[in-house]
């Protein structure tokens, strides 16, 4: 016989012959065989008699399809949450049990009505429901005061694709979020704020909503655990979706565009035109907002695109609710390949712009049709042949000096700065690069962030190839000020 144990927290039962009195106590669910048909069946066992406390975590638990339906844990607790919205679209959830579970009594002040995402793409919501994530506008910040009955853990509905959920009543991490089998988890756990868009968190809060996107329709586990004590996110750690084992993904030869319309609102976009373990399905976006801010992203969904040898490399990119102007920025040419702004106007006429080192430029509302980035991806010609160090330039430098190094295939690369006592006052680099030219800037300020004084420093790379080979090389540089 199939037996399966699971503990339950202060589960509330009512009951008939205690004169229809609410009764909780510590409950335990035992299932009396029957494997993953519908042939079996489970009972709760109550533990009388022993002391009952509130916990603040769900334990530890593991579900599989066939089995139960849905379990909530619950602790009992009579609570309340203060959660604040900023002005415009937030990502919003109700994180506890409630007496009403109304729009109008739960966000009172809002804007708009709140939207859920479905197959059918936002519908409007009257009613809210716990473990789900809604859209809801604000027209200035809130404070919003929830009460209730907390909720510790419990088991949501999900749909194939996109979901917006909402955490229960207490900080978990995402990695505390448990597919229900054979649903699977294919991108990490978006936010949303209005001045930046969206970004990966460790940390779901209650009272906030967070996308995910599943592989199919079927059930998550929302739990609470332990908590991160917040955690910024590297671009790339923002942008990925996919591949999330390996979060030390190296950034080296990807480049950034910044779009900024007139409300001050700005949205980055990537490209790589040497990074061939980049694919643009690998950092897709969450679906936009319902209207009303602005959105850019590439016309494949993704924040992120790489070129391809031999093939056309032109990449729309779309952009809703711009208050024009819109002006764009980049940060550079990449060394290996070339890029471009394509810029059309509905009289067909085009603005080739090339992203050649810093720049910028104003895109009007008038005749603006479309945006795309021409890619042209680097050829292995371009590789550098063997291992180098140039020297500094400008030398001598004040406050900034440019470091130049060459890697023919990829490599662990250490880049550290030394003072005349061989003293390590700075390290500009730790980690594996692939293969190409490489360019470090040295802004004289030592690994605690303060400024070093004029002298003579030394600057050393180490490099171990992937080939085995391995270069070190020390040069000097002068510091004036």
């Amino acid at each position: 016989m199939h037996t399966k144990i699971l503990s339950l927290a202060l589960l509330t039962v009512t009951s008939g012959f205690l004169y229809s009195q609410t009764v909780t106590h510590p409950w335990r669910a035992v299932d009396h065989g029957g494997g993953k048909s519908n042939g079996g069946s489970f009972s709760l066992h109550s533990s009388i008699g022993q002391t009952s406390t509130a916990m603040l975590s769900a334990p530890s638990n593991t579900l599989e399809a066939g089995y139960l339906p849905g379990i909530r844990w619950l602790t009992g607790v009579s609570s309340a949450l203060s959660i604040n919205m900023e002005i415009g679209w937030n990502l919003v959830s109700a994180p506890m049990l409630a007496q009403d579970y109304t729009k109008e009594s739960l966000f009172p002040n809002a804007t708009s009505f709140a939207f859920a995402f479905t197959v059918a793409g936002y519908q409007r919501r009257d009613t809210l429901q716990n473990g789900i994530g809604y859209w809801i506008k604000f027209s200035s910040v809130q404070n919003i005061e929830f009460a209730g009955t907390t909720i510790a853990s419990d088991t949501i509905d999900v749909i194939a694709g996109w979901n917006i959920i909402g955490p229960f009543s207490y900080p978990s991490l995402s990695s505390d979020v448990a597919p229900i089998p054979p649903v699977a988890i294919l991108s990490s756990f978006f936010a949303y704020t209005g001045g930046s868009g969206y970004a990966a968190e460790d940390t779901l809060e209650p009272g906030k909503g967070y996308w995910v996107k599943v592989n199919q329709a079927g059930k998550l586990m929302l739990g609470s655990g332990s908590v991160l004590a917040g955690k910024s996110a590297g671009p790339l750690a923002v942008l990925r979706t996919k591949n999330k084992q390996n979060e030390s993904l190296s950034e080296d030869g990807v480049h950034k565009i910044t779009l900024r319309d007139a409300t001050g609102v700005e949205r980055k976009l990537f490209y790589t035109t040497s990074r061939t373990d980049m694919k643009s399905t690998d950092f897709e976006l969450p679906p936009p907002a319902p209207e009303g801010i602005l959105d850019v992203r590439f016309s494949s969904q993704s924040q992120l695109v790489a070129a391809l040898a031999g093939e056309l490399n032109d990449f729309k990119i779309n952009t809703a609710s711009v208050v024009f102007p819109l002006e764009i920025t980049w940060n550079g040419s990449p060394v290996e390949g070339e890029a471009y702004i394509n810029i059309v106007t509905d009289t067909h006429e085009s603005r080739r712009i090339k992203l050649n080192g810093q720049g910028s430029v104003t895109v009007n509302m008038n005749g603006f049709q479309s945006i795309s980035l021409e890619l042209q991806a680097a050829t292995v010609d371009e590789l550098p042949t063997s291992f180098a160090l140039a020297q500094n330039y400008p030398n001598p430098f004040n406050p900034t000096t440019i470091i130049k190094y060459d890697l023919p295939v990829d490599s662990r690369v250490t880049l550290k700065i030394f003072n005349i006592l061989g003293q390590v006052v700075r390290t500009l680099s730790d980690e594996v690069q692939l293969a190409g030219y490489k360019s470090v800037q040295w802004d004289s300020r030592n690994n605690f962030g303060n400024n070093v004084s004029t002298g003579v420093y030394f600057y050393r790379v180490d490099a171990v190839g992937t080939n085995g080979r391995s270069f070190n090389e020390v040069k000097k540089m002068l510091l004036l000020k």
